[in-house]
């Protein structure tokens, strides 16, 4: 305990120092911007909690109080991340006595700007009338002419206003589909017997397709139930509920919102089926019948709510069956997009929505047990990532748990979950883009190569605890002939760089290989595996009731030519 008090110190100094260098708020007349203040601390409640929570005093305080967060395994995620990573910009036209006053994200994001119109009776300043701007609407907030403006009920047009994002519907559906890791096969006993949020499912279970086997579609879909997990036979614990409580988690701590009282609720189905390749999975075949009949379904008990509705996301966990029969990577990220296209085809034309249908991805790590070298659906999965704006991928696979070398364990399954909730937090309520942990530039100089990476939470890190260390790290030089160029050193050599030494210099056409080899067939202690990371988990941990999971980015498998 002799070192805690100076580390205490060094953190608080440290938070300070950061509060400190934070740009402070322009403003070209004081008593307009005043008034504005006034407003926004009756109506606002990220502005209140901001001003009062993430000031540097409370900053200070909350550095300590994270210390011991991350002693203990907690989440430390707050809406001050958010807050502090969208700093806003204020312009104030003054004319006569009217004044304008616009209130501007830095990012520029649709939906991140506040507009406030004032007027101005014997020198005192009053708001009149507030509206948040996107690229397609501006909605009105606030109107003090209107009867009951003043009651501070601003919701859900508030929602506009970045990072306080909502779901687009009262019913938002989140589809787990793809082949027998998105079933939960072999994941017993489930684990998520108890919903912490508010998320539902059918009353015939998260995979409603097993409930009409032994009975029939009207007693499977009558109602909605909270969202638990439900075993039949082999299959168990889904990804499901990982996702919806990890999505619920960050709205709870990072948008300031209790579960029990927000305006809508996620309800999560698992319609697809084991071993099947994406060919079957796709439009006309039987399984996509099942995703369209729990679209409809839900549509239809919604629409007897009273509820509006609609689809926003499919998880997709699919790649073994078509890594098995050796599917090209073109024609792979060919069917995936066609997939992704058609489900939100079919989802506007049965629900009505406007919106489009996103797609969140894992990234397979299974190419050792079908006895191939080359990831080639890993890599095609990364690539449709590239090719299409609404597929995101989330996680790769080489950080968990595998029982046969095909399937993961319960707990991995759940955690694999909560990498896609994060993702339908950032893209669906935050209404931000996503890329994961990959290259975004890459050089070679006589005997070193050189790789920058897109990280999203600074900086990167070496971890051989939750991956077991691999030679170099994971990362290989493949030769033009084929042959692998012994590798010298690896080394962080940045916040988001890599270099590489050969022992050799290193010719044009060589490629830089990650998370290719291992000396079994899957998993993160002896399958192909790298051990690259970014630092989120020291903030984002998925907390299901029974112990804390990191939310690191992992480094996705690549190969990129130098």
């Amino acid at each position: 305990m002799r070192f805690a008090y100076p580390v205490l110190l060094a953190i608080v100094c440290c938070a300070c120092s950061q509060q400190g260098n934070r740009a402070a708020v322009s403003s070209e007349d004081h008593r307009v911007d005043s008034a504005v203040h006034a407003w926004r601390d009756n109506f606002d409640p990220l502005w209140r909690y901001n001003r009062s929570t993430c000031g540097a005093d409370a900053v200070a305080l909350a550095a300590v109080k994270s210390l011991f967060q991350q002693l203990l395994h907690i989440s430390t995620a707050t809406a001050c991340d958010r807050l502090t990573a969208m700093p806003e910009t204020y312009s104030t036209q003054v004319d006569g006595n009217q004044a304008s006053v616009v209130v501007q994200n830095v990012d520029g994001r649709p939906g991140s700007q506040i507009r406030f119109t004032l007027t101005s009776s014997a020198n005192t300043w009053a708001v009149q009338k507030v509206s948040a701007v996107s690229a397609l609407a501006t909605t009105t907030i606030f109107d003090a002419t209107q009867p009951g403006s003043g009651d501070g009920r601003i919701e859900p047009a508030y929602s506009a206003w970045i990072p306080h994002g909502a779901a687009p519907w009262d019913i938002t559906h989140v589809i787990s589909y793809g082949q027998s890791l998105s079933q939960g096969f072999y994941n017993r006993p489930v684990l998520s017997t108890h919903q912490r949020y508010s998320s539902l499912r059918f009353n015939g279970g998260v995979r409603v397709q097993d409930s009409i086997q032994s009975g029939n579609v009207e007693v499977a879909y009558k109602q909605f139930v909270p969202l638990v997990e439900t075993q039949w036979g082999d299959k168990a614990e889904t990804p499901t509920s990982g996702t919806l409580n990890m999505a619920m988690q960050l709205i709870e701590q990072e948008n300031l919102q209790n579960h029990a009282d927000i305006p809508y609720r996620f309800v999560g189905s698992a319609p697809g089926e084991g071993s099947m390749a994406i060919a079957t999975l796709s439009e006309p075949g039987r399984y996509y019948s099942q995703l369209l009949r729990d679209i409809a379904q839900a549509k239809r008990l919604a629409d007897a709510e009273g509820k509006t509705y609609g689809i926003g996301a499919i998880t997709w966990t699919q790649g073994e069956a078509d890594d098995s029969s050796q599917t090209s990577i073109p024609t792979y990220v060919a069917k995936l997009r066609t997939l992704r296209a058609d489900v939100d085809r079919d989802a506007k034309a049965m629900t009505g929505q406007k919106q489009d249908v996103e797609m969140i991805t894992y990234q397979l790590a299974t190419h050792r047990r079908f006895d191939q070298r080359y990831p080639h659906i890993a890599l095609a999965l990364l690539q449709a990532s590239h090719e299409d704006p609404h597929i995101h991928l989330a996680v790769p696979m080489y950080l968990f748990r595998y029982i046969d070398g095909g399937h993961t364990d319960n707990r991995s399954t759940e955690w694999m979950g909560a990498y896609y909730g994060l993702v339908l937090k950032r893209i669906l309520i935050d209404r931000a883009t996503w890329k994961p942990l990959e290259p975004l530039s890459w050089q070679r100089d006589g005997t070193t190569a050189t790789l920058r990476f897109n990280v999203p939470a600074p900086p990167l890190k070496w971890d051989t605890t939750q991956v077991a260390g691999n030679s170099d790290y994971g990362f290989s030089l493949r030769l033009p002939s084929g042959a692998l160029l012994p590798i010298r050193s690896v080394a962080i050599t940045g916040a988001d760089e890599v270099e590489i030494i050969a022992q050799s210099p290193i010719p044009a056409g060589t490629h830089v290989e990650y998370a290719f080899n291992g000396a079994g067939v899957a998993g993160s202690r002896y399958g192909p595996r790298g051990n690259l990371r970014d630092s989120q988990g020291d903030a984002i941990r998925f907390n299901d009731g029974r112990e804390s999971m990191r939310l690191d980015n992992w480094c996705v498998i690549f190969d990129v030519s130098l």
